[in-house]
């Protein structure tokens, strides 16, 4: 009887891996979604006003509008972080993440 004792304990084991295995397979295929924070992009423009800021201003309405809540542009007035001249060098430095301007 011990024989078949240790078969049965042994088939259970068996079956309650088999189970147990099944149900960690359905955690880990079930996917793990994390809300990220929205990306931001600091660009300053070189207009303090007129038509080409007014262009400025309606390029990042749409892009909002496009994005929705994923992609945020912050869109900084003239001479708010570096002054026009030195925009290019800024973005290549990394201090902003884009510019508005003519280089010419």
């Amino acid at each position: 009887m011990a024989k078949s004792e240790t078969k049965a304990t042994r088939r259970k084991f068996l079956k309650g891996g088999a189970i147990t295995a099944a149900a960690a397979d359905g955690t880990l295929a079930a996917p793990n979604i994390a809300l990220a924070a929205p990306t931001v992009l600091k660009v300053q423009a070189a207009w303090g006003g007129g038509i080409f800021l007014e262009n400025a201003k309606s390029y990042v309405e749409r892009v909002h509008a496009m994005a929705g809540k994923d992609l945020r542009i912050d869109l900084l007035s003239v001479d708010s972080v570096v002054k026009t001249s030195q925009m290019q060098d800024a973005v290549h430095r990394g201090v902003l993440d884009g510019a508005h301007y003519v280089p010419a």
